[in-house]
């Protein structure tokens, strides 16, 4: 072999360990800002006082006390002052559900999720992350 056929070896072998380096360190690297960008944020509670709400198209009722968890501290405030909308806003949900829409798991699970969806567009803010019942009696 001749001297220009090492050294044309030699670049090459370099080259790739060189490209093969730098793949490594940024496939690292980037792995290393997704973990960062996955922190988990803080969550912050509201307490809702309890309510009584009638049922749709019954004499029944239903008592509740409901806690709502957002990732926004800012939004806390916001619900102090306009608790008068959230309790609305529960009262308009809940008085749409029959009784039968109300009762056992299922019923309350979507319960949840119909009010998650309906403060969420209240406050136009999807950092409202669940609706917690403390207190769900149907009478």
């Amino acid at each position: 072999m001749s001297i220009k056929n090492i050294l044309i070896f030699a670049l090459i072998t370099l080259v790739i360990v060189i490209a093969t380096v730098v793949v490594m360190l940024n496939f690292f690297v980037l792995n290393n800002n997704k973990e960062s960008e996955d922190v988990i944020k803080e969550s912050y509670y509201f307490n809702v006082e309890e309510m009584i709400c009638n049922i749709k198209n019954t004499s029944g009722k239903a008592i509740l006390k409901i806690v709502i968890e957002t990732t926004d501290e800012e939004l806390i405030t916001k619900f102090q002052e306009k608790t008068f909308l959230i309790t609305n806003e529960i009262n308009k949900v809940v008085r749409s559900r029959t009784r039968q829409e109300l009762e056992g798991s299922n019923g309350q699970i979507n319960l949840e999720k119909e009010l998650v969806v309906q403060l969420r567009k209240l406050f136009d803010n999807e950092e409202i992350i669940n609706v917690y019942f403390e207190k769900l009696i149907i009478q």
